[in-house]
C-alpha cells in the first residue's frame, strides 16, 4: 500500500509494454491518480487500478470477477462497467 499507482503501471510497462499500459490507464481513467498512493485510493479506484493487468495481459482469454460493482458509488460504478465492456470485446468476463 506504499506504492504509487505510478509505480504499479512502470511494473506492468516493464512486462507488456507502455502502448498497452497507457491505453489501459486511459480507459480506466487513471491519469489524474499516478501520484497518489494506492491504499489510500477510494474502493472504486482501487478495482480500477486492479483491472490494469486484465487489460494488458494477452494472453488471457478469460477474466473471472467476482461482485465487481459490490460497494462502489454510482461514479466507480459507471467507469468499472465500462472497462468491463472493453475488456469483454477481447475476453470472457
Amino acid at each position: 500500500y506504499m506504492y504509487r499507482v505510478r509505480h504499479y503501471v512502470e511494473l506492468l510497462a516493464e512486462a507488456y509494454g507502455w502502448d498497452s499500459v497507457k491505453y489501459a490507464v486511459d480507459v480506466l481513467g487513471l491519469q489524474e491518480h499516478l501520484e497518489k498512493r494506492i491504499g489510500e485510493l477510494s474502493k472504486g479506484l482501487r478495482r480500477r487500478v486492479s483491472l490494469l493487468e486484465a487489460f494488458v495481459a494477452k494472453s488471457k482469454d478469460l477474466l473471472l470477477l467476482d461482485e465487481p460493482l459490490a460497494g462502489l458509488d454510482r461514479k466507480n460504478r459507471i467507469a468499472v462497467s465500462n472497462a468491463i465492456r472493453t475488456l469483454s470485446k477481447r475476453m470472457s468476463v
